[in-house]
């Protein structure tokens, strides 16, 4: 498998996208603006242990993560967002 499509160089649970960064976390998914101050907030996936994330390599808004449900084992460990991370959907 080439290298750059191998989980150990591509597993990172961060993005940038816009003027912000997004991570996940063991609870859902944070950001914080890039420059200056800024307070983390919680934008989606709360209750998710996300492990990785990745932004579409064409359509600049649409992002992916994927992660494990802390309550529910059975529910997609797939999710999507078309709006930049403000709204996730199980995909």
């Amino acid at each position: 498998m080439p290298a750059p499509a191998s989980t150990e160089l591509n597993h990172t649970p961060l993005i940038v996208t816009g003027d912000r960064v997004l991570v996940g976390t063991s609870n859902g998914i944070w950001a914080r603006p890039l420059d200056g101050p800024g307070e983390w907030q919680q934008v989606g996936l709360g209750g998710v242990n996300v492990f990785t994330t990745r932004r579409d390599p064409i359509i600049e808004n649409t992002l992916f993560a994927a992660g494990q449900p802390i309550t529910d084992r059975d529910a997609s460990p797939f999710y999507r967002s078309d709006d930049g991370g403000n709204t996730w959907v199980a995909s």
